[in-house]
């Protein structure tokens, strides 16, 4: 799953096994095998994504950061895997090698790489 971070995709990988386990629970007193397919394990994924934020006050992209084909704009621009995005509005660029930030508590994991053109741009500004 390109453009997500490692714990996205856990996150995405867990919710889908949890859909399919859900559904093979349900299907097993009558002795069908659900076989693995994403068109009901997306939607059931969907499903619990929208109960997660209507009950328990989490983000859709919090429980469930798929990347959807339909919406995808086409090729991003490239990113590198040495720099990190935290969250501050400024000095949001940080190398790999700072696995924190400690003005948003960001944690490098949990961020996705930065853009090569928004590298260049902080390394040339020396900041």
């Amino acid at each position: 799953m390109s453009g997500m971070t490692d714990a996205q995709e856990h996150q995405t990988d867990v919710i889908h096994n949890a859909a399919y386990e859900a559904i093979e629970k349900v299907l097993e007193p009558f002795g069908i095998d659900p076989e693995w397919s994403m068109e009901w394990i997306g939607e059931l994924s969907d499903s619990i994504a929208d109960i997660a934020k209507r009950y328990f006050g989490l983000t859709e992209m919090q429980v469930y950061p798929y990347i959807d084909d339909e919406d995808d704009p086409g090729p991003a621009e490239p990113t590198t895997r040495y720099f990190w995005d935290c969250d501050c509005e400024k000095n949001y660029i940080h190398s790999r090698i700072q696995e924190y930030c400690p003005a948003c508590q960001s944690i490098s994991c949990d961020h996705p790489n930065s853009t090569v053109s928004e590298v260049i741009k902080f390394l040339a500004a020396g900041e």
